[in-house]
């Protein structure tokens, strides 16, 4: 498997007059979707430098079809399938950065989780420490959704 591209997250920022950054609000509300149940809390090494979320609520159905690209989804696995919504504003308390990274699909809108937050359009670490960790976790808001609901 390619190692991760360094670049992912500068080359793939929006271009809102904001920035990629700023035109996410700290009182707005990030959705992280599971295949599983089990929500990873740092990115996977070796395969990517940052967490994939999305912009606002994003119903499991919408999350799953965008990851999908629209392929099917069997039964079985509609069962698992969970969401769970992170406040922005937390996470930059936690030390991550929020950055838009839209990708061509308009609706939902991916946002990547990074740290360090001091360049994270330049520099993006895979290996999160525990506290760091454990500081994504606690953003989260307490609801979580599954696929029918």
């Amino acid at each position: 498997m390619p190692s991760p591209n360094p670049n992912y997250v500068r080359d793939h920022a929006c271009s809102d007059p904001d920035g990629p950054i700023s035109c996410i609000a700290d009182e707005a509300v990030v959705t992280q979707h599971s295949f599983t149940g089990q929500y990873r809390d740092a990115p996977r090494i070796d395969r990517e430098l940052s967490l994939s979320v999305f912009r606002g609520r994003v119903p499991a159905r919408n999350a799953t079809s965008y990851i999908r690209m629209g392929r099917p989804v069997e039964e079985w696995e509609r069962r698992k399938i969970r969401v769970r919504f992170l406040h922005v504003g937390r996470l930059r308390e936690a030390g991550l950065a929020v950055v838009h990274t839209p990708g061509r699909v308009a609706s939902p809108e991916h946002c990547s989780a990074v740290w360090p937050a001091d360049d994270p359009l330049n520099s993006q670490v895979a290996d999160w420490p525990p506290e760091i960790r454990e500081g994504f976790n606690a953003c989260f808001t307490g609801e979580e959704e599954g696929w029918e609901e």
